[in-house]
């Protein structure tokens, strides 16, 4: 490899590096839940760059420090992705039910709130518990 091609693969690998790096704290950082599992995205994808560049300048200690990141940017995006999913998942199956008993008001807003996750829960805990035969 000429000096020139290092030169154009630095610049690649350090703008890859800023570009991820600073996506991934604004989005891990926002209110949005997709938001945030892709701001964990962004944060995985640009790992393979500090390798890169740690490796090319024996920077030993940022190489190990990158699989130490890698490993949290995998757990931030495997929560914020089941998170995601998760509320996905109450949203549609409650907005629909809701909409289907017509619960309405005359003004087009709903009298009750979408989501009544504690009622859901006990609910599922308790049939999940009379199914395995447990009193508990």
């Amino acid at each position: 490899m000429t000096a020139p091609d290092t030169n154009i693969l630095d610049a690649i690998v350090q703008a890859a590096i800023g570009l991820t790096g600073a996506g991934a704290v604004w989005l891990t950082a926002s209110g949005d839940r997709k938001g945030r599992v892709v701001g964990y995205g962004l944060g995985l994808l640009g790992q393979p760059f500090w390798f890169i560049t740690s490796f090319m300048y024996g920077q030993w200690g940022i190489f190990l420090l990158s699989g130490v990141y890698t490993i949290a940017w995998s757990r931030g995006f495997l929560k914020a992705w089941r998170a995601w999913k998760a509320a996905q998942f109450l949203c549609n199956e409650e907005v629909d039910e809701r909409f289907e008993k017509n619960n309405l008001s005359d003004s087009g807003t709903l009298d009750k709130p979408l989501i009544n996750s504690h009622s859901r829960t006990v609910a599922g805990v308790n049939e999940n518990r009379a199914a395995s035969g447990r009193n508990d």
